[in-house]
């Protein structure tokens, strides 16, 4: 089967953390389930939300059938394939975004465009013979959002290739620190929570004076967050790598004690995939389709509201009680091996056979 991946993110960069990453997961392990997989993405991603998402709109009305040629299926990530005419292989939506649920947490030109990408990705799900979605949660969403009937939604969720995160994983020296780690792996959006996440962090300091926060990632809130760092009581205690690539990312999650993203809205969760394949205990809000990923006192712990006191006890108790944390990690370890790609690609097969 002939398969084109469509997105408008370039594959290959950060700036689409996500959706980069799922076109990377579902690219490799459809070509090793045997596909003739193909990327149609941009070369590089442009500077600016608001201008890269001008140029996101801009590459799907210049898609040329040439792009297309020979597919069987165009799997289209978000919004991408709104503009394909009629007629030509049929379309699948991965939404693994669904924006216009998103568009609530933004203010001001941010939340104007994400309204016109919300309207673009509707009709795309619309328009598609299947939207793919990787949660309960994201599916319940699309339906009600986008007005999509449940029967055409299936839910596939996400992957990780645990050989290659052993892998990379072993290739980092074991550290031993009395400075235990908390690491935070996000785009730099407001809805990431990492406002929530410097809160909790100035109840942990009063606690655990040793603790350390690590933040990767970059976005929006760039400038924000260099004030917020230098503004807190726990400054000299956080580090800020800004972005990394996927290849780096290993190193952080491997010296970290816990994984802490406490994000209020999440449609799967690969940092929290992430760190429990390294087996490190998630601390997280139990809202959207967290829980769906992280178990509650199994795999790590969901604070219930959007409280720093709360989270940040939380963290503490982790933070002071190692072996309970090892528990947790050990355990979410197990449930993360249960998220492979071959899986994802297998749905994914499947799908795509009943379409065509």
């Amino acid at each position: 089967m002939r398969v084109v991946l469509l997105t408008s993110w370039h594959a290959a960069g950060t700036a689409g953390s996500g959706v980069a990453a799922s076109v990377r997961g579902c690219r490799d392990a459809l070509h090793a389930a045997g596909a003739d997989v193909r990327v149609v993405c941009p070369e590089r991603d442009r500077a600016g939300y608001i201008r890269n998402s001008i140029a996101r709109i801009a590459f799907n009305h210049h898609l040329r059938p040439l792009d297309l040629a020979g597919a069987d299926v165009v799997a289209g990530f978000d919004f991408d394939g709104f503009a394909l005419p009629r007629g030509g292989p049929p379309l699948v939506q991965i939404n693994g975004g669904v924006l216009a649920d998103v568009v609530r947490f933004e203010r001001g030109p941010v939340r104007w465009t994400l309204v016109q990408l919300a309207q673009l990705e509707g009709r795309a799900a619309r328009r598609a013979a299947a939207v793919v979605t990787p949660s309960r949660y994201a599916a319940d969403t699309v339906a009600r959002l986008y007005g999509v009937p449940a029967g055409r939604i299936e839910v596939v969720p996400f992957g990780i290739d645990l050989a290659d995160w052993d892998l990379r994983l072993q290739a980092e020296a074991p550290v031993e620190s009395d400075e235990p780690a908390i690491l935070c792996v996000a785009r730099l959006y407001p809805r990431k929570g990492i406002d929530l996440l410097l809160a909790a962090f100035a109840h942990v300091i009063r606690e655990v004076p040793a603790a350390r926060l690590e933040i990767v990632g970059a976005g929006l809130l760039d400038r924000w967050l260099a004030g917020a760092i230098a503004a807190h009581p726990g400054r000299d205690r956080i580090a800020w790598h800004g972005d990394q690539s996927p290849a780096a990312l290993p190193k952080f999650y491997h010296r970290a004690a816990v994984f802490c993203l406490p994000s209020r809205h999440e449609t799967f969760g690969f940092a929290a995939l992430e760190a429990m394949a390294a087996a490190r205990p998630v601390v997280a809000l139990g809202v959207t389709a967290v829980p769906e990923l992280v178990s509650h006192g199994e795999t790590g712990f969901l604070a219930r509201r959007e409280d720093p006191e709360e989270l940040g006890a939380l963290l503490v108790r982790l933070l002071r009680d190692p072996a309970e944390a090892r528990a947790l990690g050990s355990a979410g370890r197990v449930r993360a091996a249960g998220y492979s790609w071959q899986t994802t690609a297998q749905s994914l097969q499947a799908l795509f056979r009943r379409i065509v």
